[in-house]
């Protein structure tokens, strides 16, 4: 076993190139872990994904920006690009998180994510979380197969702790402990991103809701967020005000595009 270490690739996406550093985790003390937990939070994940989709489904509204891949971008953009209500397709802009791997609070984090652990075991009804060779699930019972490892709600939570607080990094001949941000190229870094957010964006909606403005919310359903880069159609300038309303402090939320009908995303 070995401590990670720390190398650098280039956003050449950006104008001009910037840096991005990247923590090689591969055989460290807590690589194991990182894995389980990694395929833990990424199920729970999509938990909190149909939990969304099954509440809203009536009512307009999206409480979960997150998405993996283009393909509901490109859908939504193919149904917009059949209606005739040409202005809205030009309705549209990109913001990017720029600090969000390096400015986060742990002490935020990990109550962010006991808020998520606690949530998505609730509306699921489950007492287990079982990761396997190849991904996890929800359980009412732990596995038998010794391969598997099986974490209860409140486990669940302290390995996702042990993690945050045991990111060591040697830069230098030095040995460095990460204390605040997350660790970029681990296994569970985009996952607890992610949702670090998402507690954020789910608390926002639900409270419009609760506060008898659910119009103000259904002005938000196209919303997608890519990790810290997020996409907004039929943009009306809500996403950009209530952001500061929305996010932690320490974030900083920048608007990306290149003019109000064209954007890079």
């Amino acid at each position: 076993w070995k401590l990670p270490f720390v190398y650098w690739t280039t956003k050449m996406h950006k104008t001009p190139p910037k840096f991005r550093y990247i923590t090689s985790g591969v055989k460290c003390s807590i690589s194991v872990l990182s894995e389980h937990v990694g395929k833990c939070l990424k199920t729970l994940l999509k938990g909190a994904k149909s939990i969304s989709r099954y509440k809203n489904k009536f009512n307009n509204i999206n409480d979960f920006f997150i998405i993996d891949d283009r393909k509901e971008v490109v859908e939504l953009m193919e149904l917009m690009k059949s209606s005739r209500k040409l202005g809205d397709r030009k309705k549209v802009s990109t913001f990017d998180f720029s600090t969000l791997y390096t400015s986060i609070p742990h002490d935020k984090l990990k109550s962010k994510m006991k808020e998520f652990v606690n949530y998505i075991f609730h509306e699921k009804d489950k007492k287990f979380i079982v990761s396997t060779y190849r991904n996890a699930y929800l359980s009412l019972s732990k596995s038998k197969r010794s391969t598997d490892v099986s974490f209860s709600k409140d486990e669940m939570i302290e390995a996702i702790e042990v993690i945050i607080d045991n990111s060591f990094v040697i830069y230098n001949k030095c040995i460095y402990r990460q204390i605040v941000g997350i660790p970029m190229g681990t296994s569970f870094a985009t996952h607890l991103a992610n949702i670090f957010l998402f507690m954020y964006e789910l608390t926002y909606i639900q409270d419009l809701i609760k506060n008898g403005q659910s119009d103000k919310a259904s002005l938000l359903r196209h919303v997608f967020r890519y990790q810290d880069d997020a996409i907004v159609f039929n943009y009306n300038g809500v996403f950009g005000e209530i952001a500061k309303d929305t996010y932690p402090e320490e974030l900083v939320l920048l608007n990306s595009n290149i003019n109000r009908t064209n954007v890079h995303y």
